[in-house]
């Protein structure tokens, strides 16, 4: 496979590996270039009627994909990094609870000083902080 960790792979302009792996045409300083990898190529594990690797598919990861996270929790918060290093760029993060200080051992996101806060509007901002230059864009919503 096309190892773009490699010194040794050379990219074509054509967006093939020398050894004929299918990849995205952007460079390796794309801030998504593993991401890309592995969208551009097909895979053992996929189905072939339901994945259809290429340019539409990474477009519609960037460009209309939404995604909706269901509580910001150990998992939520887990799961919020995860699609926003992914490329997603749509992400909405709904959550009614508000932060205790007994959730800061294992929810990563949050800070002594957001105890009291929703976690959604806490979670969305930290990742919008710490991911808003890939392009990532979280949503919060909280309500009764």
């Amino acid at each position: 496979p096309c190892s773009m960790g490699e010194s040794s792979d050379v990219v074509m302009a054509d967006g093939e590996c020398r050894d004929g792996h299918l990849v995205s045409k952007k460079s390796r300083s794309d801030k998504h270039w593993h991401i890309h990898r592995v969208l551009s190529r097909k895979s053992p594990f996929a189905d072939a009627d339901a994945f259809d690797p290429g340019q539409d598919t990474i477009d519609y990861l960037h460009d209309t994909a939404k995604v909706l996270v269901i509580g910001a929790g150990g998992l939520g918060c887990e799961i919020l990094k995860d699609l926003a290093m992914s490329g997603f760029a749509d992400i909405h993060i709904i959550d009614m609870d508000s932060i205790d200080v007994t959730n800061l051992n294992r929810q990563f996101l949050f800070r002594q000083g957001d105890v009291g806060k929703h976690k959604a509007d806490v979670a969305a901002a930290a990742v919008n902080r710490k991911c808003g230059h890939l392009g990532v864009k979280v949503t919060p919503h909280v309500g009764k």
